[in-house]
């Protein structure tokens, strides 16, 4: 008995270690203790405006005792009037400080009718800006645009220690108690009363239908807007996956409008839920705790938000709750994977790989899980065909279907997307090129618009450039070579990658917000845009008594970056849920967490801006993961975030 305590206790141990390091680097304390790789140099340049009487340089007195503290350089040219550093003879004038950014990332000049030109760079990377102003004021630089930022690996280990230490015993408490009950194989006898299924799907479909209602006919995002007009019109483009065109051309041809979509679509998710929990039903769970749970998930305002927008993401998500709940009956029998819940398991994935473009990979790699875990024999060559048959299936759709259906592949400069926002990236943070390749970048954009439009966050503002956007098409002539050179720049520079990438996937990781972050859950509209006008989509909404109070909790809270509203949590919440299931089941459980996590993999690489709906199949499956442990998932739900804060 003390052998299997001793060994329970290792397990718990390692796996909180794991939790733990998950946990401070999903803080937002992470990774933040950064400085400039190299010294601050300000250049008053002694040139100006031709409308400026002088090329005064004014740096503001609190600016001023900073720069002073850390002085390296400071050349006679620079003095100081009323505690402020000023440049007004003896010019050009270089002055080098060793500034720190932690406390403050800004650097504020005065601005006048005497101010003229100064540079403010790091190395050879900076901005040339002129001061001159007709009336007395004030210009902030962000220092953070132009400054090659290194980590602090030590600063970093000292912040994180609270919260690790904090963690750690949290969850392996957590896990050493709760790990060691096991789930009896008579609990699992009833999937529910007729009664319990059809309060799961009514709770369900008069939320949503109040919602939409409320927005009617259905929220539309410019995504939307052009997948319905390529219905309306029958001229179909890759740019959506075909097969979720027609599954809402499905709709269209039974009412031409878009609330019959969304109402498919709902109707698609509801039967997907409702599988789930009867799943959940048919492992013990609680009858009374699933009646609970079908209520409050679709209150949950992302989930109800999402689901009366006109998305594909919707059906995708009901795909991917349909393969857990399919794989979590497949655990409940003994994994005997007979060919009737292999066809099932199959027709899901179809959903999926047919919904999104990065469908596939889930799929691919949630039917070479299954393959591990099935056992010898005649099984798992049937899920060897399954696998198959759904890399032919994403083949034919590929090639047969867009030809037979006529559809135009995706415009070729949106291949080059993703290179785009990495090369934004490795020119702000000063990279040399080679002559061809600034040539490259320099025919797209001046190396000036390249970093002053490049935003971590989102590719937005670089690739909509209104100047990139009249060159789309030597864009989309040369996407193979801004893609091979995105790579060489990944190789050549992986530290000024890793930190893109950190920034760009923060809505996957980083459980707190910031307070100037928002989060873009639906348009909660149709929006307003010359091809809405042209179909003649317009919003009136037949509650809008609700549709105001939803848009007040919209803006009051659900669009705030917080830690109850951001994806990260959730995520977190899934995975302790599934090491409980597991260590309490068997380790073919994970199988429920395979959808979830492949779908974070694929965005880890892909993902271009912080656009929640990406995100929201994983938040939906790591919810229901929570339902189905339970009181125990709320209690999981409460002590991450009670964690949270006392981590600081």
């Amino acid at each position: 008995m003390n052998k299997l305590f001793v060994l329970s206790a290792v397990k718990a141990g390692i796996m909180s270690a794991l939790f733990s390091l998950l946990f401070v680097i999903m803080l937002p304390v992470s990774f933040s203790e950064e400085e400039a790789a190299t010294d601050l140099t300000i250049v008053a340049t002694g040139e100006h405006n031709p409308d400026a009487k002088s090329a005064e340089v004014w740096i503001r007195a609190t600016d001023s005792e900073r720069l002073e503290a850390k002085i390296v350089r400071k050349d006679p040219g620079w003095e100081t009037k009323y505690n402020s550093l000023v440049s007004f003879r003896n010019q050009p004038a270089v002055m080098q400080s060793a500034l720190a950014l932690k406390s403050d990332k800004f650097l504020r000049f005065a601005t006048s009718e005497y101010s003229g030109i100064v540079e403010v760079k790091y190395g050879q990377v900076g901005h040339r800006i002129d001061l001159y102003s007709p009336n007395q004021g004030m210009i902030e630089v962000d220092l953070r645009k132009i400054a090659p930022m290194q980590l602090s690996l030590w600063a970093n280990a000292i912040s994180a220690a609270k919260p690790f230490g904090i963690a750690f015993v949290a969850f392996f408490i957590l896990l050493l108690v709760l790990g060691r009950r096991a789930v009896s194989p008579a609990s699992r006898a009833s999937s529910g009363s007729a009664w319990m299924h059809a309060w799961i799907v009514l709770s369900s479909l008069t939320v949503y239908g109040l919602v939409l209602a409320a927005y009617w006919p259905g929220q539309m995002s410019p995504d939307s807007i052009n997948q319905w007009g390529q219905i309306v019109s029958g001229q179909y483009n890759d740019s959506h996956p075909i097969l979720s065109t027609q599954l809402y051309k499905l709709a269209f041809d039974v009412y031409p409008q878009p609330q019959s979509a969304v109402i498919l679509q709902i109707l698609i998710f509801t039967s997907a839920t409702w599988f789930f929990f009867k799943e959940c039903l048919a492992w013990g769970a609680s009858p009374r705790v699933i009646a609970l749970a079908a209520l409050l998930f679709p209150l949950f305002p992302a989930t109800f938000l999402i689901v009366t927008t006109l998305w594909k993401d919707v059906p995708f998500t009901a795909g991917v709750i349909l393969l857990s709940a399919l794989a979590a009956r497949e655990v409940r029998r003994g994994m005997t994977l007979r060919l009737d819940s292999l066809f099932l398991m199959g027709m899901a994935g179809v959903l999926i790989i047919a919904m999104r473009h990065n469908g596939i990979l889930i799929s691919v790699i949630f039917f070479a899980a299954l393959l591990f875990f099935a056992k010898a024999g005649q099984t798992r060559l049937r899920v060897g065909v399954t696998l198959i048959s759904q890399i032919a299936i994403f083949l034919m759709i590929k090639t047969l279907l867009l030809t037979v259906l006529n559809v135009s592949p995706i415009l070729p400069q949106y291949r080059a997307i993703v290179a785009m926002h990495v090369l934004g990236s490795m020119e702000t943070a000063g990279v040399e090129w080679e002559s061809d390749d600034r040539q490259l970048l320099e025919r797209l954009l001046p190396a000036q618009e390249w970093r002053e439009n490049y935003k971590c966050e989102s590719v937005v503002p670089l690739f909509w450039h209104p100047e990139l956007r009249k060159e789309w098409s030597f864009l989309g002539e040369h996407t193979s070579e801004l893609n091979s050179l995105a790579l060489k720049a990944i190789w050549n520079y992986p530290l000024v990658f890793l930190k893109h990438q950190t920034c760009v996937t923060g809505l996957i990781w980083r459980i707190g917000g910031r307070d100037d972050e928002w989060l873009s859950i639906s348009p909660a509209e149709i929006t307003s845009m010359p091809e809405q006008r042209e179909l003649g989509l317009q919003s009136h909404s037949l509650l809008p008594a609700l549709k105001s109070r939803i848009d007040e909790l919209n803006q009051n809270f659900v669009q705030r970056s917080t830690v109850y509203t951001r994806p990260a949590l959730y995520t977190l919440i899934g995975l302790i849920s599934m090491c409980i299931i597991a260590i309490r089941s068997q380790p073919a459980v994970w199988l429920l967490f395979a959808p979830l996590l492949c779908n974070l993999m694929s965005l880890t690489l892909l993902m271009g801006a912080q656009d929640y709906r990406y995100l929201w199949p994983s938040v939906v499956m790591s919810l229901l993961r929570i339902f189905f442990i339970g009181p125990l998932g709320a209690f999981l739900l409460v002590g991450t975030v009670l964690l949270k804060r006392m981590s600081y």
